[in-house]
């Protein structure tokens, strides 16, 4: 991203998700959808861009693309509740993995980090693949200057998939959409 006076620009190219950053460091990350409509009424508008996120260690750390599942990326609960009803091999909807029995405030936090069945997270990885790409800005900042960009660019492109700092059109609908995910996910716990 580069700055223009108070406002940033959009990059004129992006990375696949399988690029692997150089140099990598503490940032801000950007993820675009390659063809505008691919995500139907929740596709961004012209610039693409669906979200963007932090990373106070490595920008790789973030490739939500190589996650084996759903339960910490707030990107990939957003995508699998987008695509599950038309895409995904099955709709099914769990809590976030445990080597311990849950209950109290740890089934809570494992149901809204919720994960869906392995067949579909595989799916939703190589969705990523096909249809994402992303940019980064690495910056030596510390943690609290690092949160204050993501706000300020979060703010300033109000990204489709992304549900704090922002105030988008389809922010209630995206919500609605992972709120029937965790109830789901709630259903089996």
């Amino acid at each position: 991203m580069k700055n223009e006076g108070d406002r940033y620009a959009l990059p004129p190219n992006t990375f696949s998700m399988e690029h692997k950053p150089d140099p990598d460091g503490p940032g801000i990350y950007f993820i675009f959808l390659k063809e505008r409509n691919a995500l139907g009424v929740f596709s961004p508008g012209p610039d693409r861009l669906l979200y963007i996120g932090k990373s106070e260690s490595k920008i790789e750390a973030r490739n939500h693309a190589e996650y084996e599942d759903s339960s910490p990326s707030t990107l990939r609960r957003s995508l699998g509740a987008i695509l599950r009803s038309n895409s995904f091999p099955d709709h099914a909807v769990f809590p976030r993995k445990s080597k311990r029995s849950l209950s109290g405030k740890a089934l809570k936090k494992a149901i809204q980090n919720y994960r869906f069945s392995d067949e579909s997270e595989a799916f939703l990885s190589e969705w990523m693949i096909g249809h994402l790409t992303y940019d980064y800005d690495i910056t030596a900042a510390g943690v609290e200057e690092i949160k204050a960009m993501e706000r300020k660019y979060i703010s300033q492109w109000n990204p489709v998939l992304n549900l704090t700092y922002c105030n988008h059109r389809l922010k209630v609908e995206l919500q609605q959409s992972r709120e029937r995910c965790r109830l789901e996910a709630g259903k089996k716990s």
